[in-house]
C-alpha cells in the first residue's frame, strides 16, 4: 500500500492582520483577516479550525499574521476514508 501524505507550509508574514490559506491540491484560496478568520466556517474549513487550535492554544489567543500552503497527495474522494490493512 503506497503511502499518502499532507504537507502543510507557514510563513509568518508582516504583522498585517490576514491570514491566507492556499490548498494548493483542490486549487482553493481563502485571505481575511484575523478576526474573520477565527469562525470555523467555508471555506477551507478545517484551515480555519487548524489556524483557531494553534493560536488558541499556543499563542495565548493572540492572532497570527501568516501564509499557510497545503497539499494533500491522495486524491479528494479517497482523504476521509478508513484506513485499509
Amino acid at each position: 500500500m503506497r503511502r499518502r501524505y499532507v504537507r502543510l507550509y507557514g510563513d509568518r508574514a508582516t504583522d498585517n492582520g490576514r491570514v491566507a490559506f492556499i490548498a494548493a491540491d483542490l486549487q482553493q484560496e481563502y485571505e481575511a483577516s484575523n478576526a474573520d478568520v477565527m469562525e470555523i466556517a467555508d471555506p477551507l474549513i478545517l484551515h480555519r479550525a487548524v489556524y483557531r487550535r494553534i493560536v488558541n492554544q499556543f499563542n495565548d489567543g493572540r492572532p497570527l499574521s501568516c501564509r499557510v500552503t497545503t497539499f494533500c497527495d491522495a486524491p479528494p474522494d479517497r482523504v476521509l476514508e478508513p484506513h485499509q490493512r
